[in-house]
């Protein structure tokens, strides 16, 4: 994002972050999410256990700041 300063030009003001090597991110996004993320819904006679995007979303903020990523919906 970028702010207008006092003096009229622009300046960054990104969010800071530092670089991890990949083995150790990797090892984050790999641990088990907590069951008491997870919800469960039924579909039918099938019942489905799923964690919500958002929730999603703050694991991977969390876990591995700086990651750009894009959602999938799994849908063709």
């Amino acid at each position: 994002m970028l702010k207008t300063s006092t003096n009229g030009t622009q300046a960054s003001s990104a969010i800071k972050f530092s670089l991890r090597p990949t083995a150790e991110t990797l090892a984050d996004l790999s641990r088990p999410i907590d069951p008491r993320h997870l919800k469960t819904r039924k579909q039918g006679t099938t019942t489905l256990t799923y964690c919500p995007w958002n929730t999603i979303a703050r694991h991977l903020h969390h876990r591995a700041p700086g990651l750009r990523w894009v959602p999938f919906t799994g849908q063709s």
